[in-house]
């Protein structure tokens, strides 16, 4: 079974969307108007008009109004400390987050990054290409076109700004198994030489408290379980912070503003974060999901590709996890969805071409564009750490006397710490 790298850092840019947005409540909830609009201004406005006057053409008149009943936010996490990535840069992570304003329930839709979908015309790639190549105005235009949404503002976050953000909130409790405590020290060295960060290595399992980057490093863990297990691990980290931004005081808000806001670009503006202030305290998070809900993997051109099975029932099942109601997705996402069938080699139409030579009939098959085997994506160029800590314990978690052998300090002034079992 093929390794599962699009959800590696999902959970990482959840984190600090989740932080991004309450902060931005709680900003409004406790700043006076001018002090609140200095603040937005230190996010980058980013093809904010475009995106503001964006919409989908393909979509009816009636679909458009039962999207606006929510506030519909297209979130993208960035793997880079440089805030300028924030243009162009390659989209690690990509959410759907659906805010209903009168209730306060928040649903989270994480599209997977691997996903086939139409980037650009005639062009059918992994998702996460299309901010790499056009920024948040590409990667919101394929999301509309695709899942036959109008979505209404975007979020770019940078994720190397979670661990900085969950120290000034004090961290988290964790109850550590002695298989997680081991793998968790080998992601606690790796996010500390990404972030730059100081932390510490954990000795021991059960009750622990976690610093910022061993947080993140929890929250990174993969292939010690199953997916199950991962995502209890997940809502407990995102049920504590979602409190703890709740209940803090206006000094700790200020300062994740000021933390946060800077490695963000998002068009929205004041007025939308006066209104998510009004309801801070009612906002909870009602429901999570992966897109495409079914799916298959396959490589094809040397690249590994999550195909939906397929798009037109999956956008089906999105909008009805979004709003409650059967869809019937519109004939250009029917088209988009033939055309990644046939990328993907599932269906193949059949096509009678006449050779010139000798006027005899032949059967040949269309595709969905043209592909050499040479060409790759761009989101191929960007691969990380993670792929060596994946190595690293393949095989097992490294034992006490390959760690000692190593002795690979994991911050200024600190020293490796061996876990106990």
């Amino acid at each position: 079974m093929m390794k599962k790298k699009r959800e590696t850092k999902i959970l990482t840019i959840v984190l600090m969307t989740l932080l991004t947005l309450l902060c931005i409540a709680a900003a409004a909830a406790g700043m006076g108007y001018q002090k609140l609009n200095d603040s937005v201004q230190l996010i980058q406005p980013i093809a904010k008009e475009e995106i503001e006057t964006m919409e989908n053409e393909y979509i009816k008149e009636e679909t458009k109004k039962k999207l606006k009943e929510n506030w519909m936010i297209a979130i993208f996490g960035i793997d880079s400390r440089d805030a300028s990535a924030l243009a162009s840069a390659n989209s690690d992570v990509i959410l759907l987050a659906s805010i209903n304003s009168k209730s306060g329930a928040i649903k989270l839709v994480s599209v997977y990054r691997d996903t086939c979908l139409k980037t650009s015309d005639f062009r059918y790639r992994k998702a996460n290409e299309a901010y790499a190549r056009g920024g948040p105005a590409a990667a919101v235009q394929m999301l509309n076109e695709n899942l036959d949404l109008e979505i209404d503002d975007y979020l770019a976050v940078n994720w190397s700004a979670a661990a900085s953000a969950i120290n000034l909130l004090g961290g988290t409790d964790i109850e550590l198994s002695k298989k997680e405590l081991r793998y968790l020290n080998a992601y606690i060295t790796e996010t500390v030489k990404s972030t730059k960060i100081p932390s510490t290595q954990l000795k021991n399992p059960g009750k622990n408290h976690l610093d910022g980057v061993q947080t993140v490093a929890y929250c990174r863990l993969r292939n010690l379980d199953n997916d199950f297990e991962r995502t209890k691990r997940q809502r407990e980290i995102l049920k504590q912070l979602f409190k703890k931004v709740q209940s803090s005081d206006w000094a700790t808000i200020n300062n994740l503003t000021q933390t946060v806001f800077p490695q963000t670009a998002s068009s929205i503006d004041t007025s939308d974060i006066i209104t998510l202030g009004r309801n801070i305290f009612s906002y909870h998070f009602s429901d999570m999901a992966g897109f495409p809900f079914s799916h298959k993997e396959s490589i094809v051109d040397r690249a590994s590709y999550v195909f939906p099975d397929t798009l037109e029932e999956n956008v089906s099942k999105l909008h009805m996890f979004l709003h409650g109601d059967t869809y019937i997705p519109s004939e250009n996402v029917k088209q988009i969805s033939d055309a990644i069938e046939l990328k993907s080699g599932k269906k193949k139409i059949e096509k009678k071409e006449e050779k010139e030579t000798t006027g005899e009939t032949i059967i040949g098959t269309v595709v969905a564009e043209e592909t050499t085997g040479k060409e790759e994506s761009v989101a191929e160029e960007f691969e990380h750490g993670e792929e060596e800590i994946e190595e690293s314990l393949s095989s097992g978690p490294a034992s006490d006397s390959q760690a000692q052998q190593k002795k690979e300090p994991i911050g200024p002034g600190y020293e490796i710490s061996q876990s106990n079992d």
